[in-house]
């Protein structure tokens, strides 16, 4: 049948697309959410929607995301030594996973930092690994609370994060069906919402007569817009309903 999954609560933490019948399980690794949820926090700052000031300019955010200037088609994978990957926020993400396994500043190069060091730098410094301790340590914890990791197109992404989609929609098949009530899902590696009801529907049609497609697909004014709708029709679906 179809299953409606809803009323959430949205915690603070983006891509992997895994198939329709098994949802991401747990347990996450820090290291692969990291890049995204770097993304996520650029991205947010220069657009004014992150809530917080990380003190980074808008200009600074965007180099970070920006690939290689001289190379459009440039590989990531291509490194060369001593030259950090594009987009710059790769690097940065996997220092900043480093520096918080290792609970310190993540240094390049030791003895240049040495020659440079002062009392305010070394004060600074102090202040940055008890940041990364308290803050990595709670970005740790949050993974362990996931149960499942589900990805969304971008567009939808958005709407969930907003809390302009209240409504996810999933097959209700193997895994789709353990998720539950009290059930955290992470979304496209940075975006966390807990499960606080669950419907279920017999057929798509019965769904569709008990949920708001406003709320289902932002936008999308009837059941024949966009493609997805005609194979979710013959298939089983589950609709995650979320309140933020």
């Amino acid at each position: 049948g179809f299953c409606g999954i809803g009323e959430t609560r949205k915690c603070e933490m983006e891509e992997q697309v895994r198939p329709s019948s098994s949802p991401g399980v747990c347990p996450l690794q820090l290291k692969d959410c990291m890049e995204e949820l770097l993304r996520f926090t650029l991205s947010s700052s220069i657009h004014e929607t992150l809530g917080i000031d990380i003190g980074l300019s808008k200009d600074y955010c965007s180099k970070l995301l920006k690939n290689d200037p001289s190379n459009p088609n440039y590989n990531t994978t291509d490194l060369v030594e001593g030259v950090p990957p594009y987009p710059l926020c790769k690097h940065l993400a996997s220092a900043l996973y480093q520096s918080i396994s290792s609970g310190a500043i993540c240094r390049t190069n030791n003895k240049m930092a040495l020659i440079h060091e002062d009392i305010s730098m070394k004060e600074k410094e102090e202040g940055w690994n008890k940041l990364i301790l308290e803050k990595g340590a709670e970005l740790v914890n949050v993974l362990k609370t996931i149960d499942f990791e589900l990805h969304v197109q971008e567009h939808f992404l958005s709407q969930l994060k907003d809390g302009l989609k209240t409504i996810e929609g999933r097959c209700a098949v193997g895994d789709y069906n353990r998720i539950g009530s009290g059930s955290f899902i992470l979304f496209n590696k940075f975006l966390v919402l807990q499960v606080q009801d669950v419907h279920k529907y017999a057929s798509f049609s019965e769904m569709l007569e008990a949920e708001s497609l406003t709320e289902v697909l932002p936008g999308v004014r009837t059941i024949e817009e966009g493609s997805f709708t005609q194979k979710r029709r013959k298939g089983q679906m589950a609709f995650l309903q979320f309140m933020l």
